[in-house]
């Protein structure tokens, strides 16, 4: 009986130092190993590995509003503006033209037309390219205005203003007393107006960012005015165009006058001829009438 005891104390005690000896020989940095191994991976380290990379990187979208204008030459500008206005409403449906002003020709100067147009801001090339088919473009003007941090600011106070009126809402809800009824109405109207008023900013710019302001101005060729030349040919071209300007104007000025001068010759005869008869009246009287000779003293 007792040799039994020992033998199950003894095979007892190898099975103790096989699992020290063990235990001994795996190092701090395995066990550390073992537990990270083991470990879940955090929640937030999950959710940023399944989220798309351009919802982290990607910046805030870029917001411009473009405005200018493009002067055309044509030989009649007046015909061409019903083909500006064809080609500006085949750029969208919120496409149009603001204003529309046309002047026609006459023996002295040629027509134009000036348009005011809305176009899409994606579609401001291609419309001035098709410009170009329309006639000679003589100048070009394009401004461009960067409104991504007023956007932007807006967005965040139109968001915290919506807050501010849910609270002040639920605030007039509970009140209690007519005073707090009262002055919860006016501070509620107030916010909700300052909310109207960013709103309405906020999609003044949203229409100028997406639609361009653009206008087109139609003339003659012989109505822009050509580049100075200081040579001596174009001295003497220009004093010889200044000479005959001037006869022209002098003549356009007595053409002018004529029926004034007409007028005036009738008034004149009107007016001298009485007196030019009275004067001879005059004249004849004094000659026939006989002198009274000098009587001699008695």
């Amino acid at each position: 009986m007792r040799t039994h005891v020992r033998h199950r104390l003894a095979g007892a005690l190898a099975v103790v130092a096989v699992a020290g000896t063990l235990l001994a020989g795996c190092s701090p940095a395995d066990e550390a190993n073992g537990a990270a191994r083991a470990a879940p991976a955090p929640q937030a380290d999950q959710d940023y590995q399944e989220r798309p990379t351009g919802d982290v990187s990607q910046p805030a979208q870029r917001q411009v509003i473009q405005t200018g204008r493009v002067t055309l030459t044509a030989k009649d500008p007046v015909a061409v503006v019903p083909k500006v206005v064809s080609l500006v409403g085949a750029q969208g449906p919120e496409a149009r033209v603001d204003s529309r002003e046309e002047t026609s020709g006459n023996e002295h100067r040629g027509g134009s037309a000036t348009l005011t147009v809305r176009i899409p801001s994606n579609r401001l090339n291609a419309t001035i390219d098709e410009l170009k088919k329309l006639g000679k473009v003589v100048s070009l003007e394009i401004n461009v205005e960067d409104v991504t941090d007023t956007a932007s600011d807006l967005d965040a106070r139109i968001a915290a203003q919506e807050i501010s009126v849910e609270r002040m809402t639920a605030v007039l809800a509970g009140a209690q007393t007519t005073a707090d009824v009262i002055a919860a109405e006016e501070a509620l109207s107030q916010r909700q107006s300052d909310l109207e008023s960013m709103v309405a900013q906020r999609n003044r710019i949203a229409d100028q960012v997406a639609l361009s302001t653009f206008t087109i101005y139609i003339t003659t060729p012989d109505g822009v005015p050509a580049e100075k030349d200081d040579s001596f040919g174009g001295a003497l071209s220009r004093g010889w165009s200044s000479l005959t300007g001037a006869a022209k104007a002098v003549g356009l000025g007595l053409t002018e006058a004529l029926p004034w001068l007409a007028v005036l010759a009738l008034l004149a005869t009107a007016v001298i001829l009485p007196l030019r008869r009275r004067m001879r009246r005059r004249r004849a009287t004094t000659t026939t009438t006989p002198a009274t000779p000098p009587t001699s003293p008695v």
